[in-house]
């Protein structure tokens, strides 16, 4: 399979964007804050996901910088689907296996300096409250050297829960948070292992933080339990 770097259309990644633009900056009236803390080289916006709307809104947020990310792998066996977001800069994930070959494009894309969009949860949460982390962003955050920048999307449960809730109006809001470097974890704990765990708790607590301090919960209260789409 070929890099989607090698694949993505700039001029349909643009087109995409104008399309778009009437509707989240529009009718949703987006509010994007901190795009100054996406750093000018590779990078990985880690957010929280509770909505397909997700990996669109944090793109168009991140705009001029172009964005890559994984899709589940049955949206790849679509054919008209397919041709799109491999152009929009998609690449396939197998979920609940280690997909290695989704590993070794992510690492591709970084390496070529590009912008990684990338779920720490790894599945969205149901309820809107921030789910376990997995450990793929520490992973490729530790292999690629590329920095994290934790990402509050606030708006997309409302306006496309994954429950089956129905939908309703509300403003979209992307928060980008400063870079965390997995480096200065790897030097404060013994084993990779130790290290992976805490940069991937500190990066949801900076997340839960950003969505809190926004009149947004974060934090299940701990009667609750945990609910993944």
């Amino acid at each position: 399979m070929s890099c989607p770097i090698h694949e993505r259309s700039p001029t349909l990644y643009l087109i995409s964007r104008w399309v778009l633009y009437p509707i989240f900056s529009g009718l949703f009236r987006m509010k994007v804050e901190g795009r100054e803390n996406i750093p000018d080289g590779a990078a990985i916006l880690a957010p929280n996901h509770t909505s397909y709307m997700d990996p669109p809104v944090v793109a168009y947020a991140a705009w001029p910088r172009r964005c890559f990310f994984m899709g589940k792998a049955p949206l790849f066996q679509i054919p008209l689907l397919r041709w799109y977001i491999r152009r929009a800069g998609c690449f396939p994930v197998h979920q609940n296996t280690a997909d290695r070959q989704a590993l070794r494009t992510a690492l591709e894309v970084l390496q070529h300096g590009e912008l990684l969009i990338m779920f720490p949860e790894g599945t969205r949460s149901g309820d809107g409250y921030l789910l376990e982390p997995q450990s793929g962003v520490a992973l490729l955050a530790k292999m690629s050297g590329a920095p994290a920048v934790p990402t509050a999307v606030i708006g997309t449960r409302e306006i496309l829960p994954a429950d089956p809730r129905l939908p309703r109006w509300h403003r979209l809001q992307v928060v980008f948070g400063e870079p965390m470097h997995y480096q200065q974890f790897a030097e404060q704990y013994e084993s990779d292992r130790q290290a992976r765990d805490a940069f991937s708790r500190e990066l949801m607590r900076r997340i839960g933080e950003m969505m809190e301090s926004r009149g947004y919960p974060a934090f299940r209260p701990a009667t609750a339990q945990p609910s993944a789409q």
